[in-house]
C-alpha cells in the first residue's frame, strides 16, 4: 500500500524579496533542521519564519533557531489546541532571540508585507481587523507580553 510522508519529509520553502526572507519549512522536526543547519547554515536566515511542526517540542531546535534568528516567528497552531502547541519552550527559545510572536489560534490569519526596501512591515491579524462581540480577547502567545 501507500506509505505516508514522514514529517522531515516535509518540503521547506524559503521566499526572498531584495535581502529580505520568509522561510516555511512545514512540519520538519529535528534530523532534518539539524541537516539543514549543517548543509545550509548561512541560507536559512530569514526576516519571518513559520514555525516548523506548529511549535511542537520535537522540532525548532535551538540550532535551528539561532541559524534563522527571525525577526518574527508565525506559529500556525489552532487555540486551545489538544497538543498544547506551541510548546513553552520552544516559545522560549525565540523570545529569547527577541522574535515577534505570533499564533494563529488567537489573532485568526494572519497577513504581512515585506518589501525589498525596507523589510518586513507590521503583522495584521485578521480578528484585530475585524472584531466581533462574540470573540472574547484570547490570550498571547505565552511568554510574549
Amino acid at each position: 500500500g501507500l506509505r505516508s510522508p514522514s514529517n522531515n519529509g516535509s518540503c521547506v520553502l524559503k521566499v526572498s524579496v531584495g535581502d529580505h526572507a520568509v522561510l516555511l519549512p512545514a512540519d520538519i522536526e529535528r534530523d532534518t533542521e539539524a541537516r539543514l543547519v549543517l548543509q545550509q547554515a548561512r541560507a536559512l536566515r530569514a526576516d519571518v519564519l513559520i514555525a516548523p511542526h506548529h511549535g511542537s517540542r520535537s522540532s525548532s531546535s535551538t540550532p535551528f533557531v539561532q541559524a534563522v534568528n527571525p525577526d518574527v516567528v508565525i506559529f500556525p497552531a489552532g487555540f486551545a489546541n489538544s497538543f498544547r502547541h506551541p510548546r513553552p519552550e520552544v516559545v522560549e527559545r525565540y523570545r529569547a532571540l527577541g522574535s515577534a510572536l505570533h499564533m494563529t489560534g488567537h489573532e485568526g490569519a494572519l497577513s504581512l508585507h515585506v518589501d525589498p526596501e525596507t523589510g518586513v512591515g507590521a503583522v495584521q491579524g485578521w480578528r484585530r481587523q475585524r472584531p466581533r462581540y462574540w470573540w472574547a480577547a484570547v490570550p498571547p502567545v505565552p511568554g510574549s507580553e
